[in-house]
């Protein structure tokens, strides 16, 4: 259905583009009461959408991937978001070696799960409805330390499997990066999408940084490793491995 109001949408607007411009007068409102009448289908457009309906359904429908476990999205680490990020980094890495690492923003991802079995790309475009494209950031490390402390303060972001962070309370005690603290003075690359790095979701520290955008969306670059991977028979098994600590005060 959703797609369907999509394309009614789109019609709308095409019909709608007349070069015509309008000086508005005055306004007057009024309250309409919706009912069937109103809401009732229109047998000329469906007929007019249907064939498109069709086709985007059948592309939506399109199996990419299984996942042998649910994957849930939570803080501040998830089945989901170990997924997720491990993807990017994958497929980061394959772009420019020097990546290190790969972290998505929480609010990037829509759904809170996806099932265990088959996941279609229609689901990867519930879970991903935004057009964010990867970014390759070039930082020193205490700017880099700055985001993780930033993304590890606000409840925990989605990261690959080589970074690990620990916190008490909520102070950050320690960030490796594959093992190894970050070094202030040194220059670290890694995958974030294009939304952060220009100071989305309070990541102010990034938007004057240099960084490359590859100009390829994260919902593409996962639908694409999605089918590489169920070409070749495997399945997600994301699991939790203590990328993200926080100990309590007694």
């Amino acid at each position: 259905m959703r797609y369907k109001s999509i394309l009614y949408s789109l019609l709308i607007l095409c019909i709608g583009c007349a070069p015509y411009v309008a000086e508005k007068d005055h306004v007057d409102g009024q309250n309409i009461r919706i009912n069937e009448e109103l809401v009732r289908s229109d047998s000329a457009i469906d007929a007019m959408i249907g064939p498109y309906k069709a086709k985007l359904d059948v592309e939506m429908n399109e199996v990419v991937g299984v996942t042998e476990v649910d994957l849930i999205k939570a803080t501040p680490e998830s089945t989901m978001g170990n997924w997720f990020a491990d993807l990017i980094m994958n497929e980061a890495k394959l772009l420019d070696h020097r990546v290190s690492f790969a972290i998505q923003n929480r609010g990037g991802l829509r759904i809170g799960s996806i099932k265990q079995g088959e996941i279609t790309k229609g689901k990867i475009f519930e879970l991903m409805p935004f057009d964010n494209f990867l970014v390759i950031m070039e930082t020193d490390g205490a700017t880099m330390r700055s985001f993780i402390e930033h993304t590890a303060q606000n409840g925990g972001w989605p990261m690959s499997k080589e970074v690990k962070v620990t916190m008490q309370d909520t102070v950050v005690n320690s960030i490796l990066i594959n093992g190894d603290e970050i070094n202030p003075s040194e220059i670290y690359f890694y995958a974030i999408p294009d939304y952060v790095a220009n100071g989305g979701s309070d990541s102010r520290m990034l938007s004057d940084e240099k960084h490359e955008n590859t100009g390829i969306m994260i919902r593409d670059l996962a639908i694409n490793y999605l089918r590489k991977e169920y070409k070749k028979g495997n399945s997600i098994n994301a699991s939790l491995d203590q990328r993200f600590t926080r100990k309590k005060s007694k």
